[in-house]
């Protein structure tokens, strides 16, 4: 199985510990398969391989003129693309991907072996998070962004079938503002999320796949952990008892469920709750 995934220079160290252990917890061969977001120097480029010599970079100066041209027709989609890291992400990796796409993020460290990641059908698997990690108000999400919208979609560890990828709406969406203007930074997660949609799609167990900004707790269910946000620097602190999980624990199984759609009732839920929440 090929496995993409985005690197930078400031998450280098942290990015070979992660990937290091989901090479080793895969019972499934894996080619990793590491795109670099241009902040790599050739010094930077010897250190992975000297750490996952089973690896292969792609520099992004190589398909620098491949992206350009598949995206002359779409100039939002180039607009966005020397604004913001992710996209790289959004637009470089999957049009550089042939097939379905499968990616993870370089900060997901693992702590049991698995038999494989994804299912052995085509199906887009994707991770839930505990927030909803979307660019816009949530209701306008719904009703304006012309696709269904997943409960707490999280792009860390996702599987998305070629047939799912649209350039075009992705044009479309990168030119409503008011449907990314109030988090900018997640531009990248909300798009995929729409892409996605809901009917049909998977999630990983959430009590397997740990996606969480607060505290990291490790428990018998746990294979991995998406190190979200600030909780990127507790990466090293774990480091030793995921290979000491990983070697010792015997292997086990991913569960996917049936994807949530995040609808207008658990949206008015989730404010009176936060409001709730605030006022004590």
């Amino acid at each position: 199985m090929i496995l993409r995934t985005l690197i930078c220079k400031r998450d280098l160290l942290n990015g070979c510990v992660c990937l290091k252990s989901v090479v080793a917890a895969s019972q499934e061969k894996i080619r990793l398969v590491i795109h670099e977001d241009g902040s790599l120097d050739e010094q930077d480029v010897g250190f992975l391989f000297s750490q996952i010599p089973q690896m292969e970079i792609v520099r992004r100066r190589e398909g620098e003129e491949l992206v350009k041209d598949k995206l002359h027709k779409h100039p939002k989609c180039l607009a966005f693309r020397g604004e913001h890291p992710l996209s790289n992400k959004l637009l470089d990796i999957p049009l550089l991907n042939e097939g379905t796409l499968n990616f993870i993020d370089s900060d997901i460290l693992f702590f049991r072996k698995v038999v494989r990641i994804f299912p052995d059908d085509l199906v887009p698997v994707f991770s839930e998070e505990d927030a909803q990690g979307y660019s816009g108000p949530l209701l306008k999400l719904i009703s304006k962004g012309k696709n269904r919208l997943p409960f707490g979609c999280n792009t860390g560890l996702f599987r998305l079938p070629q047939t799912l990828y649209d350039l075009d709406y992705i044009e479309w969406f990168l030119g409503q503002e008011d449907l990314w203007q109030a988090f900018p930074n997640l531009k990248e997660q909300t798009c995929f999320a729409l892409l996605f949609g809901h009917k049909g799609c998977r999630i990983f167990s959430p009590s397997q796949l740990r996606c969480t900004e607060k505290e990291v707790e490790i428990t018998e269910a746990t294979i991995a952990v998406h190190f979200v946000a600030a909780l990127k620097a507790r990466i090293p602190a774990f480091t030793d008892q995921s290979n000491l999980s990983i070697q010792s624990n015997p292997v086990t199984e991913f569960e996917y469920l049936n994807a949530r759609k995040l609808t207008v009732p658990s949206v008015i839920k989730r404010k009176i709750r936060r409001t709730i929440k605030a006022r004590h």
